[in-house]
């Protein structure tokens, strides 16, 4: 069964630690896929400093490091800051996958407001 791997964040901007993050949940879960999902917006942080383009810019330079590593729109596509709907997308589209959801530390103190 395939193992897929969805990172949500706000990547304003994305950097090394991000990157770090994602290899390490590759290695630790044996996933086959990690698709890093830019929020929409951040119902608990400030507005982002950064376009959404120049957010899906550095995405697609990030996914270059690894082959493993894919990018995906969902939210960003149909303005969606819910990360339930995100799962919910993966999970229809990879049917036959488990699904792992990964959130950088910053998001788990408020992860119960969600």
């Amino acid at each position: 069964m395939k193992k897929i791997i969805i990172f949500g964040g706000s990547f304003n901007p994305i950097h090394n630690g991000h990157v770090n993050i994602a290899t390490k949940a590759l290695e630790q879960i044996k996933a086959d896929r990690i698709y890093f999902v830019p929020t929409y917006k951040s119902t608990f942080k400030q507005a982002f400093n950064i376009s959404d383009i120049h957010r899906k810019k550095m995405i697609q330079n990030i996914i270059k490091l690894n082959d493993r590593f894919h990018f995906n729109w969902y939210e960003l596509n149909i303005q969606n800051e819910k990360s339930y709907l995100t799962v919910k997308y993966f999970k229809k589209k990879f049917a036959n996958a488990q699904i792992y959801f990964l959130i950088g530390s910053d998001n788990l103190e408020k992860f119960h407001l969600w």
